[in-house]
């Protein structure tokens, strides 16, 4: 087996991920990590579960939570989505990431509320109906992110190109 080229797990051009291989990343149920700006310039960063539709990431915020506070006073967050399944040791593992940052519109409108709060059940467990036990009654606001900086990147590219035979171009 070839050495793992660790160094390169970071964003680099020769591991960036193709609009395809973000779409089909995107669609996947991972939480992911949102980052706002705290009033003292603090980053806030919290686990939050996202949709990705047409360029744009959605989020639902609870209604007095920390980081819509920090929204509506400054609207531009930074979302991570990434999987690192390199744990085991081998480095074999999946290590791919996307990484957004953009200005964030908010809606309040009950019925988007709605809309977008059954996509997200849907997505993540797997149906819309009460689920015993979870907490019920909190209000949420709509939070669309239009990225203006993308940075992705998938280890095994990296990994591939490391362990790829040298080239063997002939000269005439």
């Amino acid at each position: 087996m070839a050495e793992l080229d660790f160094s390169a797990s970071t964003a680099t051009r020769r591991n960036a991920m193709t609009r395809d291989e973000i779409a089909a990343f995107l669609q996947r149920p991972i939480t992911a990590a949102v980052a706002t700006i705290c009033a003292d310039g603090i980053p806030h960063l919290t686990p939050i579960w996202f949709g990705y539709e047409d360029g744009r990431f959605f989020l639902l915020i609870g209604a007095r939570r920390r980081h819509l506070r920090n929204l509506r006073r400054d609207p531009r967050a930074t979302l991570l989505v990434d999987v690192d399944d390199r744990r085991d040791g081998d480095g074999l593992g999946e290590a791919k990431a996307v990484m957004v940052s953009g200005a964030v519109t908010l809606v309040e409108e009950p019925d988007s509320v709605q809309h977008y709060s059954d996509e997200l059940e849907l997505r993540y467990l797997g149906t819309t109906e009460p689920i015993e036990g979870a907490p019920t009654g909190e209000e949420y606001v709509l939070a669309w992110l239009d990225p203006s900086r993308w940075m992705t990147w998938d280890f095994a590219k990296a990994q591939a190109d490391a362990s790829a035979p040298a080239s063997t171009e002939e000269t005439t």
